[in-house]
């Protein structure tokens, strides 16, 4: 399948600000917005392969629908996080879509996998290594 390059998203942060002052013609009521966390994401066009890169963050998710293969990476400056972790690809999800509006032409895509066990991997957390064995990790995706 061909890569999609979906481009700058902003994940969590956007604040919108109506300029009211009626002496300032040129703004009076027009929206300014001041947008952080810009990301650039990268996705092939079942979501199968994911790449998010932030100043702060990378992460990477690769899924496959075999046994072997399937794969997250998370590495983290702010929180100090460095994360590898494979899992079997072939775990079930749910995929839906809800109208946001009447007209039914807008709506809330969502595709959730839960309860993925992670094989037994190896993590380090501000600076500490740790490790999670089999059955005592699991993944949700969004």
């Amino acid at each position: 399948m061909p890569s999609l390059t979906v481009g700058a998203y902003h994940v969590v942060e956007a604040v919108s600000v109506i300029d009211i002052n009626k002496d300032r013609a040129d703004s009076y009521m027009k929206e300014r917005r001041k947008e952080e966390n810009l990301v650039t994401l990268t996705q092939d066009s079942i979501a199968s392969k994911i790449d998010l890169e932030t100043d702060n963050l990378s992460f990477k998710f690769r899924r496959t629908d075999t046994k072997k293969g399937s794969h997250i990476e998370v590495n983290s400056k702010t929180v100090d996080l460095q994360l590898e972790a494979n899992f079997d690809g072939t775990h079930e999800s749910s995929f839906w879509v809800t109208p946001l509006d009447e007209d039914l032409l807008t709506e809330f895509h969502t595709w959730k996998r839960a309860g993925i066990p992670l094989e037994p991997f190896k993590y380090t957390f501000e600076g500490k290594e740790y490790s999670c064995e089999a059955k005592k990790c699991f993944m949700t995706t969004d």
